[in-house]
Formats: C-alpha cells, structure tokens, sequence
C-alpha cells in the first residue's frame, strides 16, 4: 500500500481531471483556439466583427509619423 502524500494528491487531481465538466471546458477551449486562426484569416469573417480586429502596421504608422 502506497500512502505518499503525492498518490493522494495525483488521486485527487486524476478525479478532477475525469469530470465531465472539466473535460467539456477543456474540449471548448481546444476548439476556441482552432477556430480564432482561421477567423481571423478570413477577410469577410473579420469584417464583420470588429473585436477580432488587430491593428495593421499601416494603421500604426498613420497614427504614429
């Protein structure tokens, strides 16, 4: 029998981990982080939406001779 406190808390973190729910925000942030690229390589998808918008260099260097 194992009682280091490390195979508690990996026993804790591992029934966690396992939850359904985590698992779900995990899976949602994968796929937020694939879908953002390629919105924000679309022309007509970031003209649609202002708060994906990045400032382009020649904006900045308008605004900034």
């Amino acid at each position: 029998m194992n009682d280091h406190p490390a195979s508690d808390a990996r026993r804790q973190l591992r029934a966690r981990v396992e939850q359904l729910h985590l698992q779900n925000v995990i899976i949602a942030l994968i796929l937020r982080n694939a879908a953002l690229p390629g919105l924000q390589t679309s022309a007509s998808a970031m003209a649609a939406s202002d708060f994906l918008e990045t400032p382009s260099s020649d904006s900045i260097t308008k605004e900034n001779p």
